[in-house]
């Protein structure tokens, strides 16, 4: 079987539908959450996006970039859907072999290490065989094709690692500018509570009474939903055994797209959850 190309693989490690909030968190994130009459927010939010556009990322390109990586995860999922069924008991079968090796080998075994060597080619070339037919072939090819579209959008974007860095620190910088208070602390949304209006004092009857003051309305913070935060770097994604899609690639000659991406992510996770739905309703009209 053909192996992943390095980019597609790096992207599905950090994981690929995960990185499309970058949609709703990027695009919609300035109309959110900036204030008309907050001239930092709204300085902070121009620069951002023209660093975006100068880098290709635009409200069209993110989408075709989404689409694409939702067509992966789809071709991923039918395609091991397929091979687990056809093959899944095999391969536990020969992970546990492999732990038989190694046990064997810690214990300097020669008989015992000849037999689970034996067990697993002959389980590998069970395994290959089960995989071996028209239906995997063809959902292999499908989901190659889809990581090939992905990796060519992920090429449109003009980027090299010291503008991805750029666009990074103009990010945060956005978070801290609109009510943020920096890229560690949520922004909240707060809503105004009316609060029970104070009696009117007794006042004495003059010719121009004059009301107690009423209280003014308090406002109260929106608890902030829990976001789950994302790693700095993805860790490797084991594959089904057998395959020679075992791991996922290495940091090194990954496209910076990708890199931009899950550092975008990683530094949104400042927004809540209700405010990060909000934006992407109101960028793309949906959930």
């Amino acid at each position: 079987m053909a192996t992943m190309n390095t980019t597609v693989k790096r992207w599905m490690a950090t994981g690929s539908s995960a990185t499309l909030l970058v949609g709703g968190l990027v695009l919609g994130a300035p109309a959110a959450v900036a204030a008309p009459d907050d001239a930092a927010c709204l300085r902070a939010s121009g620069q951002f996006t023209s660093a975006l556009a100068g880098a290709g990322i635009t409200a069209v390109s993110v989408s075709q970039l989404e689409q694409a990586a939702e067509a992966v995860v789809v071709a991923e999922e039918q395609f091991f859907a397929l091979t687990d069924a056809a093959a899944g008991e095999l391969e536990v079968q020969l992970e546990a072999a492999w732990v038989e090796l190694e046990a064997a080998e810690t214990a300097e075994d020669p008989e015992a290490i000849a037999a689970a060597e034996a067990r697993i080619a002959d389980l590998e070339t069970a395994i290959e065989a089960a995989l071996d037919t028209p239906e995997i072939l063809a959902a292999e090819q499908a989901l190659f094709d889809a990581t090939d579209a992905l990796d060519v959008q992920l090429s449109m974007l003009t980027l090299d690692e010291a503008t991805a860095e750029r666009i990074l620190a103009l990010f945060q910088q956005f978070l801290a500018a609109c009510d943020a208070a920096g890229t560690g602390t949520p922004i909240t949304t707060p809503v105004a509570v009316p609060a029970p209006v104070a009696p009117a004092a007794p006042v004495p009857v003059v010719t121009a009474p004059t009301p107690a003051p009423v209280a003014a309305p308090v406002p109260a913070a929106v608890p902030v939903a829990p976001v789950v935060t994302a790693p700095e770097q993805a860790a490797p994604m084991g594959m089904n055994p057998g395959l020679n899609m075992q791991t996922a690639a290495t940091a090194h000659h990954e496209h910076p797209g990708a890199a931009l991406v899950a550092g975008l992510l990683a530094a949104g996770i400042a927004v809540p959850a209700a405010v990060a739905v909000r934006m992407l309703r109101l960028q793309r009209h949906r959930p």
